[in-house]
């Protein structure tokens, strides 16, 4: 799917995975809506980008708000830990077995 949203939406329905950023999945995850079935990121930086027209940047109101909103990007704030769930994989020999992943 191109759209990130889409993509979130379609797995907390039960329609595939999805990958995220942790501003965006955040709360899905600490609700249990996501569940992270790997401890692992992939850290980005400055992937942050505010677009718009140069007479409207130099408004003190917009200047404001471009500072404040790159200034709470920059905080690292306290997110909870990824859950985890429970998965299961099939061998060839029809036996199975189940592995919990830590979390």
């Amino acid at each position: 799917m191109g759209d990130a949203r889409m993509a979130l939406e379609a797995a907390i329905y039960g329609h595939g995975a999805a990958m995220g950023d942790s501003i965006t999945t955040a709360d899905l995850l600490a609700r249990g809506q996501l569940v992270a079935p790997f401890r692992m990121a992939v850290p980005a930086a400055n992937v942050f980008y505010v677009a718009c027209r140069s007479e409207i940047r130099q408004l003190p109101v917009v200047g404001a708000f471009i500072d404040w909103l790159f200034a709470e990007l920059e905080q690292e704030p306290q997110r909870p830990p990824a859950r985890t769930t429970a998965w299961t994989t099939r061998r060839s020999s029809s036996r199975s077995r189940s592995k919990s992943l830590p979390g």
